[in-house]
């Protein structure tokens, strides 16, 4: 079962080969967001001189990817991208919804990715989110199936998976659906009311005005749609009231950060129970949406470095061993007993280790009264001493 909503919006995706930056100037630009109500909808750039996709917002119930023919689809792209030659690929349509399953595991079936989880794409948080899931879970199979685990502790271990990845991908989750309600700021903005989005094609698709004469229909669209395009061009007049509306414009886009810049959640996060972690995982700190604040606690990613080597510069994380953990020793000290689950433990003495710039690993890390750190094969710490 997942809960959240089924449907947030529904859009009509036309994948298409064209050159998009011929078309619009820009070479880099990878989202865009066309306002003109022809063309109304995102556009998101694959490759800026070969593919993009086109998702044009449906207003269902009043419309379909049946009112979409492929002559009407053909002149929505040639309206995009004028006399630039292009070719649709692929027509479909998409449901945008925010959903969170409320169990990541039945029995010995373990579910990934996008049958537990889906986001709306404002943020671009559902692949990594998936990746997280198997990168937690892997590991934590090969020790079951290796054989040797009691089975108290092979359920233990099985089911933190579920205890571990279910809050991440519920405040992904989260944040991805507030980051398209912000979205509706940038309208509001320019005086559109995206609430009434669905007015034209109600109107147009009725049966009173399908039975209209076409130009009795076009003088009707045309009238609808006058004051959104008389609030667009406002917003680009070269007067007093067009420069107040493009500086609301633009603080309603610096508000936009999340959207685009969510480190702290695809680095930051917390695993704060489950037998995989030690119970002072429940009082890490974890990072805001924006910000990656490193850490060294249980439950959190194990912080990289760059280190300097007689044969040159490598990572603090390729130490790491991905079939086992690593137990990373800072001083003399030995560590507390440990549960490792069966899997192999490589020692790595990091006392004498300094950073690419000079400083020493404890220095840099923060680690001068921590004498070691045993971190799980997925790079999260499970214990410090």
């Amino acid at each position: 079962k997942k809960v959240g909503p089924d449907a947030i919006a529904t859009y009509l995706n036309l994948t298409c080969e064209v050159d998009v930056s011929q078309a619009s100037g820009e070479s880099d630009a990878l989202l865009y967001w066309l306002l003109d109500p022809d063309v109304l909808g995102t556009m998101i750039v694959h490759d800026p001189r070969q593919l993009c996709v086109y998702m044009r917002p449906l207003s269902v119930p009043y419309e379909s990817i049946e009112d979409y023919d492929d002559a009407r689809c053909n002149a929505l792209i040639k309206t995009i991208f004028g006399d630039q030659p292009y070719r649709i690929r692929h027509k479909g349509i998409w449901k945008m919804t925010a959903q969170v399953a409320d169990r990541f595991r039945e029995g010995p079936v373990f579910l990934v990715g996008d049958s537990i989880h889906r986001f709306p794409p404002t943020g671009g948080l559902g692949l990594n989110t998936g990746v997280g899931d198997v990168h937690n879970l892997v590991w934590k199979m090969a020790a079951v199936l290796k054989g040797g685990l009691p089975a108290d502790e092979a359920e233990t271990l099985l089911e933190s998976y579920e205890l571990e990845r279910r809050p991440v991908a519920q405040r992904n989750c989260d944040v991805s659906k507030e980051n398209n309600e912000k979205m509706a700021q940038i309208l509001h903005a320019l005086g559109l009311d995206p609430s009434k989005a669905g007015v034209l094609p109600k109107v147009m698709n009725s049966g009173f005005v399908k039975m209209m004469p076409q130009g009795f229909q076009h003088m009707i669209r045309s009238a609808l749609i006058k004051p959104l395009r008389k609030k667009l061009s406002d917003a680009q007049a070269a007067d007093a009231k067009g420069e107040a509306i493009r500086a609301r414009v633009a603080a309603a886009i610096a508000n936009q950060k999340e959207h685009f810049g969510s480190i702290g959640l695809d680095l930051g996060y917390v695993y704060r129970e489950g037998g995989a972690v030690n119970d002072d995982a429940a009082n890490t700190p974890g990072s805001a949406v924006t910000t990656y604040t490193e850490c060294v606690s249980s439950g959190a990613r194990f912080p990289d470095r760059a280190i300097a080597n007689p044969s040159g510069q490598a990572r603090l994380h390729d130490l790491l061993e991905y079939t086992g953990f690593s137990l990373l020793k800072l001083d003399d000290s030995e560590p507390d007993p440990v549960q490792t689950f069966g899997l192999p433990v490589q020692l790595h003495d990091l006392s004498s280790m300094r950073c690419a710039h000079d400083k020493t690993l404890s220095e840099s890390l923060g680690l001068e009264a921590v004498s070691w750190v045993l971190v799980r094969p997925d790079g999260h710490t499970m214990a410090v001493g």
